[in-house]
């Protein structure tokens, strides 16, 4: 294959300005490679074993083969090593090797090899500089500009308020909008925790060394990661964000999450293209301190939801037949308590049992009496009894309650948690009457969701009010 090098060049930097990156932050800190040359910046470590003649082992270089037809690489300056050009980068390849692990996926970047991950710090003109300066409000001094630390030793030295990104292209697009920009290459990357020759942790995680050094008292940090519908995949970036989170706040940073919404643009980069550097700034400024931020992952859906509305009422929302885990979220007022009323009808006409949960009794009685069921204090004096299912406390999950409540008697019902992220906080969380008996009501909430989720006919239905 003959590869052009103009060709690639252009190819590469038109990558780059589809990311909103200013051109010359791209020269400044990128370059087409291809043939051997690749193999300089990819496999220096000492660490790689090799031939006794000094070259590369054959399985290395049949699997680093693809880099010879060529790709871009990028690195930046190195703030423990007097703001030279760091060895460290990355390199995206015009044709990428597949993931052993995963067969379906292509490996997008490559870092160098047998070497631990570095931090991204892009050079950026002083256009760039003087724009990152008038929107922190943090002026440059003649002292700055003579230093040979340039731009990231003025960030380090004034205390500039950084975004950590993942990706160095979403930095360079951040730092064109004027924002002091540092990429790490994954979202776990900007810590590491200390593990034995097995792979097993033997100590706790600790910020990577670039980042320590500019995680100074009293230091803005935003984390603005990428979004993504997966869940698994959602709850390993919350999972990062908090850890790394949690580290730069004992050095004595004030950290904020940027999150960005769920839609098409996953990056940052791809956001600012899609909505314009207006819309990430109306971000930036409502991020949230990151204790606000964990708390309110506790109202999040993990899962993208399959129905949304844009509407007063929820009205005759329709749910497909073989679902059997039915989550409804919407404001206080929308009509939710009248939408399970008919799925509590069509029940009873099915002749399936309902079983109503609360963590409050008032608020059980109210639905018991909404839906025509028996609350569980009723079942002994009213003629129907526990025919058409009754309503209980969460506390009452246990078998000394009035309930005398036996997760094996129900299967192929209808169970129905209102207010559900209070009924979950309450059980695992509060000091009355549950706390004694939380181990057991437990235990029998986890058997009951099983059988009925596991039966034919069952459903659970999850009532929760927006804030």
């Amino acid at each position: 294959m003959n590869i052009i090098e103009t060709d690639s060049q252009a190819k590469h930097l038109q990558e780059w300005l589809n990311s909103c990156v200013d051109e010359e932050i791209f020269h400044l800190n990128a370059r087409s490679l291809y043939g051997t040359t690749p193999y300089e910046y990819l496999l220096y470590s000492p660490k790689i074993s090799r031939r006794n003649d000094g070259r590369l082992r054959d399985r290395d270089l049949k699997k680093y083969q693809h880099i010879e037809l060529g790709g871009w690489w990028c690195n930046g300056v190195d703030p423990l090593n007097n703001y030279a050009l760091m060895m460290w980068g990355c390199f995206k390849p015009d044709h990428p090797r597949r993931d052993r692990q995963k067969i379906h996926k292509f490996i997008k970047y490559e870092h160098p090899y047998r070497e631990e991950t570095r931090t991204f710090f892009l050079l950026v003109p002083n256009r760039i500089w003087v724009k990152v300066s008038n929107r922190s409000g943090i002026p440059i001094t003649e002292e700055d500009l003579q230093h040979p630390g340039g731009f990231w030793h003025w960030v380090w030295r004034h205390n500039v308020p950084v975004t950590i990104v993942e990706g160095v292209k979403k930095a360079g697009a951040l730092l064109t909008a004027g924002y002091a920009a540092i990429a790490i290459p994954g979202v776990n990357a900007g810590y590491r925790t200390p593990t034995d020759e097995y792979g097993t942790a033997i100590g706790k995680p600790s910020l990577i060394p670039d980042l320590k050094h500019f995680a100074t008292e009293g230091r803005l940090v935003n984390i603005c990661f990428d979004q993504d519908n997966k869940p698994e995949t959602v709850q390993r970036v919350r999972t990062a964000i908090s850890r790394m989170g949690r580290l730069l706040v004992n050095e004595g940073c004030s950290l904020r999450v940027i999150d960005l919404p769920f839609g098409q643009e996953k990056g940052v980069d791809d956001f600012i293209v899609a909505k314009g550097q207006s819309a990430f700034d109306a971000l930036y400024n409502t991020a949230v301190a990151l204790e606000l931020w964990e708390i309110k992952l506790f109202t999040l859906l993990t899962y993208p939801p399959s129905i949304a509305l844009n509407q007063r009422f929820l009205g005759h929302l329709l749910v497909p037949e073989g679902e059997k885990l039915i989550i409804l979220k919407a404001p206080k007022g929308t009509g939710k308590t009248e939408w399970l009323a008919t799925e509590v009808a069509k029940a009873h006409d099915q002749e399936r049992r309902v079983l109503i949960i609360t963590h409050r009794i008032q608020l059980g009685e109210a639905l018991c009496n909404r839906f025509g069921v028996n609350y569980v204090t009723e079942v002994h004096t009213n003629q129907t009894g526990t025919l058409l299912g009754y309503g209980v406390c969460v506390d009452s999950l246990h078998q000394d309650s009035l309930a005398r409540f036996n997760p094996n008697d129900w299967s192929n019902d209808v169970i129905i948690i209102d207010e559900c992220d209070q009924v979950f906080w309450h059980l695992l969380n509060s000091g009355t009457e549950v706390q004694k008996r939380r181990v057991s009501v437990l235990k029998n909430l986890k058997q009951l969701v099983q059988n009925v989720l596991g039966s034919t006919q069952g459903k659970i239905y999850l009532s929760s009010d927006e804030p």
